[in-house]
């Protein structure tokens, strides 16, 4: 799943970027003006908003599937789980000839590891499933997964990086302070992309684990999953919209400095202080409900 998450992803950044630069020549709209440019930026979001509605279809199934997982392994009992050897009465298939119970087996391997069925149990139901939830939950989606998952940000600071230096290096009427403009995009590209962007995932995943419960109607369902991404995009766009203010009404060296030690940060303030609400509780609740 993390693999075709992360080609959606890949999908809809170039769709966008895309999108971007054929609205911008389309119109004819003046590139280095700021307006203009953040509502190239919203177009681009919009291009590209379906694939990012799916990709959060797809983080509440997975959310939901992994605390259902963790229900059963929190119910999990050596009686009850079941082998094949046992399901076919302990004969091989197509004659008569008996074969080994592996029941039996891993029974005797159970009393001389952990010395006994019900602390081989209370391992499973408790360690285990801590550590495969923990697993899934937190480095799944890591953050340095999601770096190696989101350079396109970076990539399009940087053909605007190259545009400025072209100018500066290669051309006859090179700008003053080309070299210090295109220093600053890249920071504020480095900034979407460490910044921006992981600690924007951050929240929507976990929105997922809370808005993880299936509705009824599938229509419902479809549209519970687009209110999950109206947050995403509200985000995200209260983002551009710093960018864009902070480089209206500040000189820009200072404005794309400011953004940069704005979102870095509270990048590290959320991945630090918004972990992902581990179903642990609800994995409790059902082995106290089974044991009385």
């Amino acid at each position: 799943m993390l693999g075709f998450v992360m080609c959606a992803f890949w999908l809809a950044f170039a769709l966008g970027g895309f999108a971007f630069h054929f609205t911008n020549h389309t119109i004819g709209s003046d590139y280095s003006s700021g307006r203009n440019d953040v509502i190239m930026q919203f177009i681009a979001i919009a291009f590209c908003g379906l694939i990012f509605w799916y990709i959060a279809h797809l983080a509440r199934e997975y959310c939901r599937e992994v605390t259902i997982m963790c229900q059963h392994i929190g119910l999990f009992r050596v009686a009850t789980a079941e082998s094949f050897c046992c399901s076919v009465k302990h004969r091989r298939p197509g004659g008569d000839e008996p074969m080994m119970c592996d029941r039996e087996v891993m029974q005797k391997c159970i009393n001389i590891w952990f010395g006994g069925t019900e602390a081989f149990e209370r391992h499973v139901q408790s360690d285990l499933c801590d550590l495969l939830v923990d697993q899934l939950s937190n480095h799944m989606v890591s953050y340095w997964r999601l770096a190696e998952a989101a350079p396109v940000f970076l990539w399009f600071h940087l053909d605007v990086v190259a545009r400025h230096l072209r100018i500066r290096y290669f051309t006859d009427s090179a700008e003053d302070g080309a070299l210090l403009t295109g220093i600053l995009i890249l920071l504020v590209g480095l900034s979407y992309w460490l910044g921006v962007v992981p600690m924007l995932v951050r929240i929507m995943f976990r929105l997922s684990w809370t808005m993880q419960a299936r509705c009824h109607c599938r229509l419902l369902d479809y549209f519970k999953s687009l209110l999950l991404l109206l947050p995403g995009i509200s985000i995200f766009g209260a983002f551009v919209f710093l960018h864009f203010f902070l480089s209206g009404y500040l000189p820009y060296d200072l404005g794309s400095l400011t953004f940069a030690l704005i979102t870095n940060p509270l990048a590290a303030l959320v991945w630090r202080s918004l972990p992902v609400p581990l179903p642990q509780q609800n994995m409790r609740l059902a082995r106290e409900d089974a044991q009385s």
